[in-house]
């Protein structure tokens, strides 16, 4: 199951997940996050009540990502990382630790070869 709410913050809009990113939700995952992408200049996802998370998960997370820009005025990720899906997320070559958040990023994966 999957559940969602979007509020105003004072660090603007944020979509807060909650439940399974999984496979089996991932149509209604698809639907939420075009949704709540759409007509926003900026989105911060809220991903700390994610219990699980699979490829499907990860692809649809990314594709909102690549919708959005990539820019720092478009998606990006509170410090609200459960330690269990940070350390998923490092796994799959999804993410990079800055210091102040998890984000997901393209390119190299530091401490990574290439190969």
């Amino acid at each position: 199951m999957i559940d969602f709410r979007l509020a105003d913050t004072t660090r603007g809009p944020a979509l807060k997940l909650c439940g399974d990113l999984t496979i089996e939700n991932s149509e209604r995952l698809k639907r939420i996050l075009v949704e709540s992408i759409e007509g926003r200049d900026r989105l911060s996802l809220d991903l700390a009540e994610v219990t699980a998370v699979d490829a499907a998960g990860f692809q649809l997370l990314w594709a909102a990502l690549k919708t959005a820009g990539y820019s720092s005025q478009g998606l990006g990720l509170l410090e609200s990382l459960p330690e269990e899906l940070k350390q998923a997320t490092m796994d799959a070559g999804y993410a990079l630790q800055d210091g102040t958040a998890c984000r997901i990023q393209a390119g190299n994966v530091p401490g990574r070869e290439e190969g």
